[in-house]
């Protein structure tokens, strides 16, 4: 099973943290970034997105995927070899968790 992760930074200054697991879809764990302790960063997670993806599967019209939530997501640098990214938060629809661990290499990116 192929995973993939990704750290979007919106221009309010909102953080989506996108975890996409093959053949089942992608979560994305979103909030405002706290202040940083040492080497770890973290976000303070307001809201979980679930999309699951398959042919003809699309979100639901009534975002019922996109919950309030309450929790963390903690990283550290990117750039400086394996980083972990590991989220927890409690929805209304129960507790969501992801760990993730990089195979150390830079990330890619992209401007548009």
């Amino acid at each position: 099973m192929r995973r993939q992760a990704f750290k979007l930074v919106q221009c309010n200054r909102r953080h989506r943290i996108l975890l996409l697991v093959r053949d089942f879809g992608m979560v994305t764990f979103a909030g405002f970034e706290a202040p940083a302790k040492g080497r770890e960063r973290m976000v303070q997670v307001d809201e979980v997105i679930v999309n699951q993806v398959g042919p003809g599967v699309r979100p639901p019209a009534d975002h019922s995927n996109e919950m309030t939530a309450r929790g963390t997501c903690t990283y550290t640098n990117l750039y400086a070899g394996p980083s972990h990214i590991d989220c927890t938060a409690s929805t209304g629809k129960g507790p969501f968790s992801a760990a993730f661990l990089s195979d150390g290499k830079p990330p890619t990116q992209a401007h548009r």
